[in-house]
């Protein structure tokens, strides 16, 4: 056997890849990116050669540019190349708008930001910012506005959507009142006007109306005094003590107070400062239902008010307690109507330590949160007739059985004045500066006037001012001459009723005079007399007549025999 060897030598060719081109596409919808598909190229290989990628065809590509390589290997070699894929973002941001509503502040302006009237706006590859246009709003913006919301994305594609701002003025004009003086005229009345009870009102977007509740006066408005005052208590221990008031036997005690807020074992007034349920005791509460009143009467127990549904709070209210010891009864009055009427024996011998607003015990949640004016202690228990002829009106202090009048209308200060009596209050624990506040209408003896002022778009405040009528035209004086005869005596006289020929006055005349009114026999022949007209304004004028005085009386002729 023989052998032998020889070489075969295999021959091929290497790879030569070629890859696309650069590749350009846009994002898919809603994508921040796109897939893409591409294919190299390699022919000459031999033996054929396989061509893989470092980055597959079909898959994502962010937004932009990618660098993709591409390699051929077979047997003899391989071969590599690259190129670029782009994903360009045309797609705009989905702007996404809602309609609001704004108010204008006092300042009559308003603003917004984007994030007011963005509704949820997307992109998909982000956002980068907003704007919104217009932002600023003013008095002549008021209603319906179109804004619009720009929405940029990280791409700087931009899309845009529309809202309606509506602007509104909801803010009141600050409505500024003065007191003012009215001069009557010969006709004995006088008129105003808004712009003379106006000081200063103003709004932003400016005043429409003023308007007055009541313009026109004449005699039956002046008044010698005007009493606006009240106490206002905050509820922390202020008070007025007037101390020890004496012996009671029969006794009503009547005031108006006007709460505030909650009432929460609120003291009215009470004797026997802070020692419990003696004496008198009056109190708010909120352990009843809502809005009652409970009275204590010498310890002898509570008796509830029924005022559900009565007590309004931050409302004026009258209210009277009877003690009528003699027929052993209480009876309770608000605003001028019996709500309770009691059976009661136990009473207290005197008033002593009598104190208006402050709690019975040192507990600050007894206090008076609220005003009371015209406060009123009479030594007589009064009927419901009586309560409703003068609760609405003010008093002189003279009246028949008032005991002490306190109609804290001093406005200021500390003293708080008995006018009936001799027992002046002290203010005690308040701020005198702020403690004194506007009363209650009804016993308000003077020409309050209410201003409203409306503003341009509908919205309207009120301030009050008093008016003081003044009646500063004299009577018009007429006279007219007479004859007068003397009388046997030589004596003669007149009357202011016979010189006046027709002396008036716009408000009325309160009296006539005439000097000189008595003659003599000196005075035959003509006198000048004054007759002096005095109005009930106090205003006076005067006029001369002449007197023509006659002698007609035949001497008496007495004769003597002689």
């Amino acid at each position: 056997t023989a052998t032998c060897s020889f070489d075969v030598t295999v021959t091929g060719l290497a790879p030569d890849i070629t890859c696309p081109n650069a590749i350009t596409v846009n994002n898919d919808q809603g994508q921040c990116g796109a897939i893409v598909t591409y294919a190299a190229t390699e022919t000459t290989a031999i033996p054929p050669s396989v061509i893989t990628y470092d980055i597959n065809p079909g898959s994502f590509f962010n937004v932009g540019t990618t660098t993709v390589t591409a390699t051929a290997t077979n047997p003899v070699g391989s071969d590599q190349c690259s190129f670029t894929v782009t994903v360009v973002d045309n797609e705009k941001p989905d702007a996404m708008c809602k309609d609001i509503t704004i108010q204008l502040s006092s300042a009559g302006s308003a603003s917004i930001t984007t994030a007011d009237v963005d509704n949820g706006s997307t992109d998909n590859c982000g956002i980068s910012g907003m704007t919104v246009s217009p932002s600023s709003f003013g008095c002549a913006n008021v209603g319906n506005n179109t804004v619009t919301l720009t929405v940029t994305d990280i791409h700087n594609n931009v899309g845009t959507c529309t809202a309606v701002v509506t602007v509104e003025d909801n803010v009141a004009p600050i409505a500024i009142c003065q007191d003012v003086t009215v001069q009557l005229g010969t006709s004995g009345t006088g008129t105003i006007t808004a712009n003379d009870v106006d000081n200063g009102s103003n709004d932003a977007c400016g005043i429409a109306s003023m308007t007055l509740n009541n313009s026109s006066f004449d005699c039956a408005d002046i008044q010698s005094t005007c009493d606006k005052n009240a106490l206002d208590f905050p509820g922390t221990a202020d008070e007025v003590r007037i101390g020890n008031l004496g012996n009671v036997q029969d006794w009503t005690i009547e005031f108006w107070f006007k709460t505030v807020g909650n009432i929460n074992y609120q003291n009215l007034f009470h004797t026997q400062a802070l020692q419990g349920n003696n004496g008198v005791r009056l109190e708010l509460s909120s352990n009843y239902p809502a809005g009652h009143l409970y009275y204590f009467i010498n310890g002898g127990g509570h008796t509830v008010v029924p005022l559900s549904g009565t007590l309004t709070s931050g409302v004026w209210h009258h209210l009277a307690i009877v003690g009528d010891k003699t027929n052993n009864s209480t009876k309770a009055y608000l605003d001028g109507v019996l709500v309770t009427n009691d059976v009661h024996t136990n009473w207290p011998a005197s008033f002593s330590d009598f104190t208006i607003a402050r709690g019975f015990s040192a507990s600050a949640e007894r206090d008076f949160n609220g005003s009371i004016d015209e406060f009123r202690i009479w030594n007589v228990a009064r009927t419901q007739a009586e309560i409703l002829a003068a609760m609405n009106m003010p008093l002189s202090g003279s009246e028949t059985n008032l005991a002490h009048y306190y109609p804290m209308n001093e406005g200021s200060g500390t003293l708080v004045a008995d006018q009936a009596g001799n027992k002046d209050g002290q203010l005690l624990n308040a701020n005198a500066s702020t403690a004194w506040v506007e009363g209650p209408a009804p016993v308000n003896p003077c020409n309050i006037v209410t201003l409203t002022v409306t503003d341009n778009n509908g919205n309207s405040n009120t301030c009050t001012a008093n008016v003081t009528v003044e009646d500063n035209v004299n009577p018009t004086a007429i006279c007219q001459n007479i004859t007068v005869q003397l009388d046997a005596n030589g004596n003669a006289s007149i009357t202011a009723a016979q010189v006046n020929n027709g002396s008036y006055d716009n408000c009325g005349i309160a009296s006539l005079a005439v000097s000189p009114s008595s003659f003599g026999c000196s005075n035959v022949g003509g006198n000048t007399t004054t007759l002096t007209v005095t109005d009930v304004n106090g205003n006076v004028n005067t006029c001369t007549a002449t007197i023509s005085l006659q002698d007609n009386v035949m001497p008496v002729a007495l004769c003597q025999d002689i």
